[in-house]
């Protein structure tokens, strides 16, 4: 019996043992993969490259936007005050009498003041 007792008490050491190696390789294997947390940063990290990115394309088609409408503001403010400009020397050489109706036929284009220096 005593033989027995010695060989259940040998299995259950080894058992033991299996178990705290089993444990220990599990262990070794977990320190090659990357915690929760690291992961967690990788994605973090990934992700904000991509809001980065984003932001930059947003901001650049607004400017882009921003410049395109700022060239046509310019372009009718130019045209706005070239065209009281012209108006205004229209009105100071007496070209204005007839602006805004049609023709008829043998009427002048124009109608210039007799009144020039």
């Amino acid at each position: 019996m005593a033989n027995n007792f010695n060989g259940v008490r040998h299995a259950i050491d080894f058992m033991e043992a299996a178990k705290k190696l089993q444990f220990h390789l599990i262990g070794l294997q977990r320190e090659d993969e990357p915690s929760r947390a690291e992961t967690l940063r990788k994605l973090i990290n990934k992700h904000e490259k991509l809001i980065q990115g984003w932001r930059k394309e947003l901001k650049d088609q607004l400017d882009k936007q921003y410049l395109t409408e700022l060239g046509e503001s310019i372009a009718d403010s130019q045209q706005s005050i070239l065209f009281s400009f012209v108006r205004s020397e229209s009105v100071g050489l007496g070209l204005t009498k007839g602006i805004g109706k049609e023709r008829t036929e043998g009427e002048p284009s124009c109608v210039v003041s007799k009144n020039l220096p």
